[in-house]
């Protein structure tokens, strides 16, 4: 009887059919699954990644507004500082000022629960003006031809005619902050002269500080009108107010204005 090979042949062929079949099936199912899985992941980093900018802006500002708050005490504190080395602590309106809107923003900080970091950076930002107009007020208000008129008003109650020896917008100027209340001219440094005996008027002359000190002081009597600081700056500001030197330093800046009256012989 002959051996059963064709038979064992068959079935060995079948197995391996069933193996390949198997196999195949197997890694089609795994390729849909990973098809799957990449979806899924590319959903997943997309919906991360549409998160991640608000999360850096919320960050961000929260970074900022924290920032500007320590930057806006900063100022308040060099700007108390610059006033106490200047005497005006305690004189000048500016104190209470940054004193207030330092509270305000104190007030608005603690109710963090109801701003949002966006709120309390922009609020920070907009209380900086005021501040740094309020540490500025006393230095440059009022400003040059005001401090002239108003000394005027003590110095010329009698309305007599003034002489501005100096560009003619200062002299424009004056005529505005007086209100016109008196005659005011344009004079050049030759009309600089002492009234003549028979004289009835003996006018006011307004200086500039190189005019006054070539002034004869035994023929006019000589009085500063005005002190305005220019050319600032701020970087010297800083440093000298950190050696306490600041007051020296804006006197040393000041532009003076002075009037000249001729002494009654």
């Amino acid at each position: 009887m002959p051996p059963a090979t064709v038979p064992s042949r068959d079935a060995l062929h079948r197995l391996l059919d069933a193996l390949q079949t198997l196999i195949r099936e197997h890694l089609a199912l795994a390729r849909v699954e990973l098809k799957h899985d990449l979806r899924t992941m590319g959903r997943d980093l997309a919906t991360g990644a549409a998160g991640v900018p608000p999360l850096a802006a919320g960050f961000l500002l929260e970074s900022f507004g924290r920032d500007a708050t320590i930057a806006f005490f900063a100022i308040a504190l060099f700007g108390l500082t610059l006033l106490w080395q200047n005497g005006l602590l305690t004189k000048h309106a500016a104190t209470l000022t940054i004193v207030l809107l330092a509270a305000l923003l104190i007030a608005l900080r603690l109710q963090r629960k109801q701003f949002s970091s966006a709120a309390v950076f922009s609020i920070s930002l907009f209380l900086v003006l005021p501040l740094c107009l309020a540490i500025l007020s006393p230095f440059t208000l009022p400003d040059q031809t005001a401090q002239i008129a108003r000394a005027l008003r003590v110095l010329n109650p009698e309305k007599k005619p003034i002489y501005v020896i100096g560009t003619n917008k200062l002299a424009s100027r004056l005529r505005i902050s007086s209100g016109a209340a008196y005659e005011i001219h344009q004079a050049k440094r030759k009309d600089l002269l002492p009234p003549t005996s028979g004289s009835a008027t003996n006018p006011i002359f307004i200086l500039s500080e190189g005019e006054a000190r070539r002034v004869n002081a035994n023929e006019f009597q000589i009085r500063e009108v005005a002190a305005y600081p220019i050319q600032v700056s701020l970087r010297d500001l800083v440093l000298k107010t950190l050696r306490g030197e600041s007051k020296s330093y804006i006197e040393s800046k000041c532009k003076r204005c002075y009037a000249a009256v001729a002494k009654r012989s």
